[in-house]
């Protein structure tokens, strides 16, 4: 039996959600940009930090943002700059807006498409208030995140009304909100399954057996797939150019399927017992246990076959479960990109599908208990009181580099290059530089084959004369390394090595390194880079170093 709440309760609900998920939520109103994308996304974009005009637009189509293709996230970048500039704050609660829109609109079409009024609403305050999903709200990078969510939220609204009336014009607009989720993000290829799912419940139009109704649905779907199947290549042609996709060449498929397991599993785990929750988990590589995988297996294939057989009568079971495993496809890492096991912000739209099973399932559980609604309604509140909090708790991590990334040594690992790299950069931002290079150097130690940390390094070995840690001979080596990982056609790196060559006194060699920095740097069309190595250049030409003050 449907339930049928006055408008003031609806309204109410709405006013909570929107308090709470703020309340918990804006502190990132004062924090900062982090060293972790958000400079290549924004604060050292220029396309990005000039805002909207004609030719950033242009850009925004044409080209890959940060080896990605989603012209919608970066053109809301370029809002944000123009209305914002660099005041992070804005960046952010434009960000949290996102979430908070997205949370309302959660709860707007569950509400119509099932007639479960509470049900939606507690879904909905789960969505919004669960730790796991702090990384898409208080990291500006993931902006991309939280705007195709919005978009993807906005597909099913529209895709409701086609469903109800199935015109044409309905569908053409399901197209084009769906078109704008995928600029936003790649991820929500999976949004044609998700809708077959929706189909079979809660909206009822589609019957296992009958497979007439299976292939029509199917086919009405086929021009949303083709959409799909079109932003997969470009995808992996954007990241064709970037070290994201180089794992698939590393690691065997066994070993990305083994990992893919875990996670799917481990996902389940933190959604559970939200803990221990960073910015960033390593893959293991090949160093998986067998047993893990293979528990994982077993587990996830026998939730599958008693969810399938409960779900004959409890079809939420089945759209729930499907829901999880097909929308995270995409980034549970078959196709590996990037160094990351695993990601919270990955699974921002797949728990709402475990949400479901969770709410739908206890209700049923305890349907005809005489204190069924007392009892039930008292818990969800404790419970979303205790993430609430958690949430909050982990928030607070995101406030600036510094913070997310001691966070992140203290529960991952000591032995992860990036987190230190990532320090490092955070550190040097504070004028902490001596601590800068005590991680820098752990960094390259870890990794001897990453050249980001070792030209960072290289840069404060040879430029801080007054300080302990000067030694430009070692930062002659490291930079030599690092351009020789590079086929000496990396501007940046060129222009370090330049430095200390200058360091030792070796102003030819400096000045011949210089020349190669400016042309790469001039025909990457990056003026900022090469007015400093113009800069750079001229004191070599004169026999005089580069130097910076420490001011530690």
């Amino acid at each position: 039996m449907r339930e049928i709440p006055n408008k003031y309760w609806i309204c109410t609900v709405y006013v909570i959600l929107t308090a709470a998920t703020f309340a918990v939520f804006w502190q990132v109103h004062s924090f900062e940009f982090t060293t972790c994308d958000d400079d290549r996304y924004v604060s050292e974009n220029n396309h990005i930090l000039t805002g909207l005009t004609l030719d950033n637009l242009a850009w925004a189509f044409k080209q890959s943002h940060s080896f990605m293709w989603h012209p919608i996230t970066s053109i809301s970048h370029m809002l944000d700059c123009q209305i914002f500039g660099l005041k992070a704050g804005g960046h952010h609660i434009v960000n949290l807006l996102f979430h908070i829109a997205n949370t309302l609109l959660l709860f707007a079409v569950l509400r119509k498409m099932t007639g479960a009024f509470w049900k939606s609403a507690f879904v909905a305050a789960f969505f919004a208030l669960h730790p796991l999903n702090v990384e898409s709200v208080a990291w500006i990078s993931e902006r991309k995140n939280v705007l195709s969510a919005f978009f993807w939220m906005l597909t099913v609204a529209v895709y409701i009304r086609y469903a109800k009336n199935p015109k044409f014009a309905n569908y053409l607009l399901v197209i084009f909100v769906f078109s704008l989720a995928l600029m936003a993000k790649p991820i929500t290829v999976t949004l044609p399954f998700a809708l077959l799912l929706l189909d079979y419940w809660p909206l009822n139009r589609l019957q296992i057996g009958n497979k007439q109704q299976i292939f029509r649905l199917v086919g009405e779907k086929i021009p949303l797939f083709l959409l799909s199947a079109v932003l997969c290549v470009i995808t992996i042609a954007a990241q064709g150019g970037s070290d994201a996709l180089q794992l698939n060449k590393l690691l065997p498929f066994s070993v990305r399927l083994e990992n893919a397991l875990v996670s799917y599993v481990t996902y389940i785990g933190k959604m559970i017992y939200p803990s221990r929750l960073s910015v960033f988990y390593p893959h293991p590589g090949a160093s998986l246990p067998l047993w893990e995988p293979i528990v994982s297996f077993i587990l996830l294939a026998a939730v599958s076959a008693g969810l399938l057989y409960l779900g004959r009568r409890k079809p939420y079971l089945i759209a729930g479960w499907f829901w999880y495993l097909g929308t995270l496809v995409p980034v549970i890492g078959l196709m590996q990109a990037g160094a990351q096991a695993m990601a919270d912000r990955y699974a921002y739209v797949p728990l709402i599908g475990l949400f479901i099973i969770i709410v739908w399932g206890i209700s049923d559980i305890f349907a005809g208990w005489e204190y069924r609604k007392i009892v039930l309604s008292l818990s969800a509140i404790v419970i979303i009181s205790a993430l609430s909090i958690c949430t909050w708790i982990q928030t607070t991590y995101w406030q600036d580099s510094i913070s997310l990334f001691e966070r992140n040594l203290k529960v991952i690992s000591r032995n992860i290059p990036k987190t230190h790299y990532h320090l490092a950069k955070a550190l040097a931002q504070k004028d902490k530089i001596n601590e800068a290079v005590e991680h820098l150097r752990e960094a390259v130690r870890l990794d001897n084959d990453w050249t980001a940390p070792m030209n960072s390094l290289a840069w404060f070995l040879a430029v801080r004369k007054d300080a302990a840690f000067y030694n430009p001979h070692k930062a002659v080596q490291l930079a030599q390394r690092a351009c020789e990982l590079t086929d000496y056609h990396d501007a940046a790196i060129l222009d370090t090595l330049a430095v200390a060559y200058a360091a030792e006194n070796r102003f030819s060699e400096a000045v011949d390194a210089a020349q190669k920095a400016l042309k790469i740097a001039q025909s990457d069309d990056n003026k900022q880079i090469t007015n400093q190595i113009q800069q750079r250049l001229d004191l070599y030409k004169t026999n005089k170093p580069y130097i910076e003050t420490n001011s530690e």
